[in-house]
């Protein structure tokens, strides 16, 4: 997997920020449903849960491998990909 020096990945929004580019409407299904966000630092990051019933944060849970994400981050990079190629002359 690329490295990456940021992401937000925001399940609820289908949104995927990787190194301040945005990627919305991602397919992001196969990740838990109590999981609010996900923040990465490079080197290590928190996964953000909210409780389902009342909607508030629950807790926060720090992580060092971001290999639970790498389905997202394909998804999010191919799209940000097909933003970044200029259209094709007429």
């Amino acid at each position: 997997m690329a490295t990456y020096s940021r992401v937000t990945i925001v399940p609820s929004d289908g949104v995927c920020i990787v190194d301040g580019a945005t990627a919305s409407g991602v397919d992001m299904t196969s990740l838990p449903a109590d999981l609010h966000a996900v923040q990465w630092y490079g080197t290590w990051g928190e996964e953000e849960y909210i409780d389902l019933d009342t909607r508030k944060m629950r807790d926060n849970v720090r992580i060092t491998s971001f290999d639970a994400y790498a389905a997202v981050l394909v998804s999010a990079s191919e799209q940000l990909q097909a933003q970044a190629e200029p259209p094709p002359e007429a």
